[in-house]
C-alpha cells in the first residue's frame, strides 16, 4: 500500500494556479484538509434514531478523520493526490456483540496482507506499506475513566487507528473533547409563511447570508448523506444511527482494500476541486458588490466556492469551540439562510435575538438520480418565511428585480 493515492489525473496546467490560489495560499484555514467528527450515543433524547429503550441501552460510536490534500505536478499536466489519511474508529457495545466486530478487525487484517508488528496486553500494531492500523481493546475505555462516565457493567470498547502519519494530541484528543460536550438537542419546527420568491428582501437589504451544502450540491459536489454513507454514520433508510454489526463495513473496507476505499473517501474533496461556481455564487458576489449583501458569508461548506467567486468566508464548521463566535453588522436588516438544513452553530438563533428577519431560500429536497428526496428544514419559526426554490433560481430572480446584473 503505497502512498500518495492519485485521485484525478491529467488535469489541465490552469489546476495549477486553482490549487496555488485557493488552497495553498489560503490563509484563513487550512484549505488542503478535509476532516470530520461523528459521535454517535443512545440516549432517551435520540430514541427515534439510537434505539434507546432502557438505561442499559449505551451504544457508542466515534469516528474521526482527517486526510491531507496536494497536486502533483508534471510538465503538461497535474494530478490531485490524497498523500496522508488518519481515521479513529472507537465503538463500545454489550460484551457479546463487541466480540463479533472485533473479530471482523482481525480477520480483516489477515485478509488485506497486513503484517503484525507488535502486540501490548490490550492491543496491537499492523503495517502494510505506509500505512500502519493500532488497536486496543478495553473493558473500561481510558476516556471514560478520565472524563468519570459510566457504561453498563457488561460493556466494552475497541479502538482502532488507521494513518499515514500521527496527527498529534491535539487531534487525538478531539473526538472525546467534542463527546463531553453533549448530543445536540434538534431544533423544532413551528409555522413559517411561505413565500413564493425573495422579493420582501428589497425592503430588507443589507442582509447577512448563511449557506449549506444546498449551493454546493447545485455545483455538483455531493451531499452531507453521502459522507454518512462512506462512513456508515446512519442507515440512510431507516434514518437510524449505525453501531457495529454487519452494517458497519467501514474499517472491514479500509483495512481489506485500503486503496479503493481510501479513494472512494477522497471523493468529496475531489469533486469539491473540480467544481465551479454556478450563478448563485456570482449572484452573491454581485449582491455584496451593489451593498445588498454584507460580508463575510457564514457558511457550512469546506468546498471554498464562495472563496473562489471572491467572498470572504466565516468557516462555521469546526470542532475547537461548541459554538463559534459570530458577528452581525450594526446596518444589517435580515438574515437569508440558504440550503442550510439545520442551526447547528446557533447563526439563526443568534439573529433572532437581535431582531432580525430570517428568509430561507430552500427547495427542502434534492435529487438522487432523477428522483427528488424530501430533506425538511429543522428549525423555522413562526414568523420566518421560508421560499420553496433553488438557490440558483432565487438569488438570480433576487439580482433582476434589485437590478443587479449577473
Amino acid at each position: 500500500m503505497k502512498f500518495p493515492i492519485v485521485l484525478c489525473q491529467g488535469l489541465p496546467l490552469e489546476y495549477s494556479g486553482r490549487w496555488k490560489r485557493f488552497y495553498a495560499l489560503s490563509a484563513d484555514r487550512n484549505r488542503t484538509q478535509e476532516e470530520g467528527i461523528w459521535r454517535r450515543t443512545q440516549r432517551p433524547e435520540n430514541a427515534s434514531e439510537s434505539g434507546w429503550i432502557a438505561p442499559s441501552d449505551a451504544r457508542r460510536r466515534v469516528v474521526h478523520y482527517l486526510h491531507d490534500f496536494d497536486i502533483r505536478r508534471h510538465p503538461s499536466h497535474v494530478d490531485l493526490i490524497m498523500h496522508r489519511v488518519y481515521l479513529f474508529y472507537s465503538l463500545s457495545l454489550p460484551k457479546g456483540e463487541l466480540a463479533f466486530d472485533l473479530q471482523r478487525v482481525e480477520s480483516s487484517l489477515v485478509r488485506g496482507g497486513w503484517t503484525r508488528e507488535r502486540r501490548a496486553a490490550n492491543g496491537e500494531l499492523w503495517t502494510l506499506g505506509d500505512l500502519c492500523c493500532s488497536f486496543s481493546t478495553y473493558d473500561r475505555h481510558p476516556e471514560d475513566i478520565r472524563s468519570g462516565r459510566a457504561l453498563p457493567r457488561d460493556y466494552a470498547s475497541f479502538d482502532v487507528t488507521i494513518r499515514t502519519v500521527s496527527v498529534g494530541a491535539v487531534y487525538s484528543r478531539l473526538p472525546w473533547d467534542v463527546l463531553s460536550k453533549g448530543m445536540r438537542i434538534k431544533d423544532g419546527r413551528e409555522r413559517p409563511s411561505e413565500v413564493p420568491d425573495l422579493s420582501l428582501l428589497k425592503e430588507l437589504t443589507p442582509f447577512h447570508v448563511e449557506v449549506g451544502c444546498g449551493v454546493s450540491i447545485e455545483a455538483g459536489v455531493p451531499a452531507l448523506h453521502h459522507l454518512h454513507e462512506m462512513y456508515r454514520v446512519t442507515n440512510l433508510d431507516t434514518g437510524r444511527f449505525v453501531f457495529g454489526g454487519l452494517e458497519d463495513d467501514l474499517i472491514e473496507r479500509l483495512l481489506v482494500a485500503p486503496t479503493r476505499e481510501f479513494t472512494i473517501l477522497g471523493k468529496l474533496f475531489r469533486a469539491a476541486f473540480l467544481a465551479k461556481p454556478t450563478r448563485a455564487h456570482r449572484a452573491l458576489k454581485a449582491l455584496r458588490d451593489a451593498g445588498h449583501m454584507l460580508a463575510p458569508v457564514m457558511t457550512n461548506n469546506f468546498d471554498g466556492l464562495m472563496h473562489r467567486v471572491g467572498l470572504k468566508e466565516h468557516f462555521l464548521r469546526r470542532y475547537d469551540e461548541s459554538i463559534p463566535s459570530v458577528e452581525f453588522l450594526p446596518e444589517a436588516k435580515s438574515l437569508l439562510v440558504i440550503g442550510s438544513h439545520a442551526d447547528r452553530r446557533r447563526v439563526q438563533a443568534r439573529a433572532r435575538a437581535k431582531g432580525l428577519p430570517i428568509i430561507y431560500l430552500d427547495p427542502e429536497g434534492y435529487l438522487v438520480e432523477g428522483r427528488f428526496v424530501a430533506y425538511p428544514l429543522e428549525g423555522p419559526r413562526t414568523g420566518d418565511f421560508l421560499c420553496r426554490t433553488t438557490a440558483v433560481a432565487g438569488l438570480v430572480r433576487l439580482c433582476a428585480e434589485l437590478g443587479v446584473p449577473v
